[in-house]
């Protein structure tokens, strides 16, 4: 848990209100994505398909962080590096939320 920076109405101008408004997609983003892990496992029908849904977010969680991680190395000690962190979680949300809505498409294990 974190206390979100401000995201100011109109187009952030400094580093701090970039981050913001990253944090508050993040937010959101990882909302969307548990309801619909929360939707598919709720389709599922097997203990191991429900497990391996469980399993999988946990990893990719994992690997966000480690992606992300790495992504603002190139940065570290500047500003830009939680920037550059954030930035990459929501690019990673986004790809994961398409991940799993394609997954609902799929017929259940």
């Amino acid at each position: 848990a974190f206390t979100l920076l401000p995201c100011p109405a109109g187009t952030p101008e400094t580093t701090l209100a970039i981050e913001g408004c990253a944090e508050h997609r993040i937010v959101a983003l990882d909302k969307q994505i548990d309801a619909t892990a929360e939707s598919l496992y709720a389709q599922l029908s097997s203990t191991l398909g429900r497990s391996r849904l469980v399993t999988s977010q946990a990893r990719w969680v994992a690997r966000r962080h480690a992606v992300c991680l790495k992504a603002s190395n190139r940065y570290a000690g500047g500003t830009l590096a939680p920037v550059a962190f954030a930035n990459c979680e929501v690019r990673m949300d986004r790809a994961r939320l398409a991940a799993l809505a394609a997954l609902g498409g799929a017929s259940s294990p």
